[in-house]
């Protein structure tokens, strides 16, 4: 999560990080339904930190995702590939839904404008 939200977590916790896990999985369960030879539930574990290791505020989400789906026929298919889903898309589509998720719960920072700032 871009470290520009972090303030919302001291104001509006419960939405933010609710926000969060919902543009999370929204996203990976978008790449398992459409990625063509999986087409299927994709599962995971996903924990919430809030501190880096440096003990300042880095609010992010490490995902635990098994390498395959569950079809609704009851099959595994697994992928082939070192990495599930491509990066690069996967961080445009989230960041896109995690926007949608903010908005729809009407957390918004508004950047101070240039000409205002006098």
């Amino acid at each position: 999560m871009p470290h520009e939200l972090n303030i919302l977590a001291h104001y509006k916790a419960k939405e933010l990080y609710s926000a969060l896990f919902e543009a999370v999985w929204q996203t990976l369960s978008q790449f398992g339904m459409t990625r063509k030879h999986l087409q299927g539930q994709l599962g995971g574990t996903v924990v919430l930190h809030t501190w880096g290791q440096t003990l300042t505020q880095h609010i992010h989400l490490h995902c635990l995702i098994p390498g395959g789906v569950l079809t609704s026929q009851g099959e595994w298919h697994g992928v082939t590939s070192d990495y599930l889903f491509p990066v690069k898309a996967l961080a445009n589509v989230y960041r896109a839904k995690m926007m949608q998720a903010l908005r729809h719960r009407e957390l918004v920072i508004e950047q101070a404008d240039a000409a205002h700032s006098g």
